[in-house]
């Protein structure tokens, strides 16, 4: 009874439990052909030549990645399945931290038609899910829950993440996954790279890399406080005009 009160404490959302919510990399052997073409996928797309994010590429070259495999971002499922996706990934790095490595969440089904449709979904999907997070996790103290706040960060299992959303009809072609996808960064490891004064170093490799493979930086990119975080989310270029879908104040009441 004790095991499953420990279980429950530390995966609240474990009744969403699928094979497919957390995939570890590292166990390539274990899983099934379906599940081992999703990871070549992502393996294909980072280390194609000329992919700018060197961290990323560190990631997969060393199997630090997890990720899930979902049916759409608006599949009643998918909420609670995310959520124990996340959970798992968040224990794993409290017992094995670690710089790099990601959790990729894969929307098996959904196709976009443009920029803004995936925009929409995206968003809607972060609101039901900090709806699930509130019930069990504060939000972190460190990062604001306004959007419009230079300290915001998306928040999930009372951890602050920077998010990167990826499918076909992106602009950005470092974000042109052949699948709909949201990669799950946790500030904490930009953190620690900036303590060790790696941090720098890497962001201009990575912002010269990319000029290189798509012809321009992305505009919407600023560092933590210094500009806006929420527009950076899903890729899609927008105005200092854009309104965030993402409503904190009426998800807590």
């Amino acid at each position: 009874m004790q095991e499953i009160k420990e279980h429950a404490t530390l995966f609240p959302f474990s009744q969403y439990e699928r094979p497919e919510s957390y995939v570890s990399a590292a166990d390539q052997e274990k899983h099934p052909k379906k599940i081992r073409v999703f990871q070549k996928k992502i393996e294909d797309f980072i280390l194609q030549e000329g992919y700018p994010c060197i961290a990323a590429r560190t990631s997969i070259n060393s199997k630090a990645f997890a990720f899930g495999i979902f049916d759409k971002m608006d599949c009643w499922r998918t909420d609670g399945e995310l959520a124990h996706g996340l959970t798992r990934y968040l224990h794993e790095m409290a017992t094995k931290p670690s710089n790099y490595l990601t959790y990729i969440a894969i929307f098996e089904f959904d196709g976009f038609q443009d920029e803004k449709q995936y925009e929409t979904a995206m968003w809607s999907l972060l609101n039901r899910l900090a709806l699930l997070s509130d019930k069990h996790f504060p939000w972190p103290e460190k990062v604001s829950d306004n959007p419009t706040d230079a300290q915001f960060a998306y928040s999930f299992g009372g951890r602050a993440f920077y998010l990167v959303g990826m499918h076909p009809k992106s602009s950005r072609k470092a974000r042109r996954f052949p699948y709909t996808a949201i990669a799950f960064n946790l500030h904490s490891q930009f953190e620690a790279l900036r303590k060790k004064h790696r941090y720098g170093r890497i962001k201009q490799v990575i912002r010269k890399n990319d000029l290189r493979f798509s012809g321009s930086i992305n505009p919407m990119l600023s560092d933590f406080g210094k500009g806006l975080e929420a527009p950076q989310y899903s890729g899609r270029a927008v105005s200092p005009q854009w309104e965030c879908p993402f409503k904190k104040e009426i998800i807590s009441s």
